[in-house]
């Protein structure tokens, strides 16, 4: 299904790293696909932050009418006829993007692209082959995988850390599960420092570099979202 793209995002960053490097042509690549689905990213948000109002505003109706089932029903309802597609806003252009992440997955992943092997996993980053494991490395190799472990880490503590501040706007505390969401919207980011355990490094650098403009991105999309959620949970 998706060799053609495959191999045409191949023949683009293999022409590129005789001419920056490996680790260059793939973040020349994906920086590049990044930047065409950016406004499929800013749709995202946008949904995101039309969720964040309409959770805001069902909070403050159950606050509300605590105690006046009826009343709070009714307005749900008025609520649901006017905003009831809130909560699927901006799942499309999040699935719109599945598609181009998924060929750069398989490109940094396949060891044959177009029936030849991949090139791209033969280049080396500081003597590592791009299509060698950790646990296929040994003596000073281990320090490549070691540092984008840390990266990685460094990467998942900055995601956790925008994570939980943006719950923290429309979570309740007192809604059933509320503690269990929070304590994995804090350990889930770090689990992409497992990428360094089982991919290959030309996939590590590639995820590293992704979920790095991910996180930057969406820290710059949703710049003042908190700060303007404040005044929706008051109205």
């Amino acid at each position: 299904m998706f060799e053609v793209p495959v191999e045409l995002a191949y023949t683009l960053v293999n022409s590129l790293t005789p001419l920056v490097g490996p680790v260059a042509a793939i973040a020349c690549f994906v920086v590049g696909i990044r930047l065409l689905l950016h406004p499929l990213s800013r749709a995202a948000v946008r949904g995101e932050t039309t969720r964040t109002e309409y959770m805001t505003k069902v909070k403050a109706l159950q606050d509300k009418h605590k105690g006046n089932k009826k009343k709070l029903d009714k307005e749900l309802l008025e609520l649901n006829s006017t905003q009831g597609t809130a909560m699927f806003a901006g799942c499309m252009p999040l699935l719109l993007q599945m598609p181009f992440l998924m060929i750069m997955y398989r490109m940094f992943t396949s060891d044959v692209v177009g029936g030849a092997p991949n090139q791209l996993l033969t280049a080396t980053v500081f003597d590592v082959p791009l299509g060698m494991h950790w646990a296929s490395v040994s003596g000073a190799q281990t320090l490549v995988f070691m540092g984008l472990a840390a990266l990685f880490l460094l990467v998942g503590h900055l995601s956790a850390r925008w994570a939980a501040r943006q719950q923290t706007t429309v979570a309740d505390p007192d809604q059933p599960g509320a503690q269990t969401m929070a304590r994995l919207v804090r350990v889930l980011p770090y689990g992409t420092v497992l990428v360094t355990a089982f991919l290959p490094l030309a996939a590590c650098v590639y995820v590293l570099i992704s979920t790095s403009w991910t996180v930057a991105e969406r820290a710059y999309l949703r710049r003042g979202i908190s700060s303007s959620s404040e005044p929706v949970a008051a109205r």
